[in-house]
């Protein structure tokens, strides 16, 4: 095992020494104006402050007002040997031991895009992205998906809304919809289940976890006389 640091600077307005003592409380915010003009709930750094020290990890930040802030955290992290040789040659890729699939992911934040794509394609397969549940109705008319992967808070139209309006639309022809959120309440998952959505993943999410819900809810492994279609209540 080896502490590796990562570090974010930023050239920003820096925060006083009296508030950065209070900056991985919960519900913490820098000041009022900060609060009225982004938003937010104080929350953030207190949920990576708890997901750093779970990885047996630190987290810490230094600032100086009017000058910017740096964050870091450290993890203990296994070192990969030098030995392990992969075959890029050889062209077998994990995720098309199935088959290739048309996979639409539906999520507002750009972020989450980018780390989703990459993961996606880490085990071989490329996706579409919808920014909102909106844009979502729209792809699926425009092209006939495999899976869909719905998150559930985004502006316009919401992933429960979509979800709903898809399969009313396409009843048993419509593709799995797998929520995919950072809620992860139980009542959050029945939401999700009278929306229509056949799985549920939480966020964040592991490579495993998305590889064996496409392979449960692939067009290849769905049991064809078998509806799992929950519809909600008008």
């Amino acid at each position: 095992m080896q502490q590796v640091t990562f570090s974010v600077k930023d050239t920003g307005i820096g925060i006083s020494e009296e508030a950065l003592a209070q900056l991985f409380k919960p519900f913490s915010q820098v000041n009022n104006t900060a609060l009225r003009k982004y938003g937010g709930t104080g929350l953030g750094l207190s949920i990576c402050k708890k997901l750093v020290e779970m990885m047996n990890g630190r987290i810490w930040a230094e600032s100086k007002e009017t000058e910017g802030s740096v964050f870091s955290f450290s993890l203990p992290l296994p070192v990969a040997s030098v030995n392990k040789v992969v075959d890029e040659k050889s062209g077998n890729s994990e995720g098309y031991r199935y088959r290739p699939l048309e996979i639409l992911l539906a999520e507002d934040n750009k972020m989450n895009q980018l780390i989703a794509r990459k993961t996606f394609n880490k085990i071989g397969y490329n996706i579409d992205i919808a920014d909102n549940g909106k844009i979502a109705i729209e792809m699926q008319e425009q092209k006939k998906y495999d899976l869909i992967f719905m998150d559930i808070q985004m502006p316009e139209m919401d992933g429960l809304e979509a979800a709903a309006l898809i399969i009313k639309k396409y009843g048993s022809s419509a593709p799995p919809i797998i929520a995919m959120t950072a809620n992860v309440l139980s009542e959050d998952e029945v939401k999700c289940k009278q929306a229509g959505m056949r799985d549920f993943i939480s966020k964040p999410f592991t490579i495993e976890r998305l590889e064996n819900v496409i392979h449960k809810w692939g067009p290849q492994n769905e049991a064809p006389e078998k509806n799992n279609y929950i519809f909600a209540d008008n």
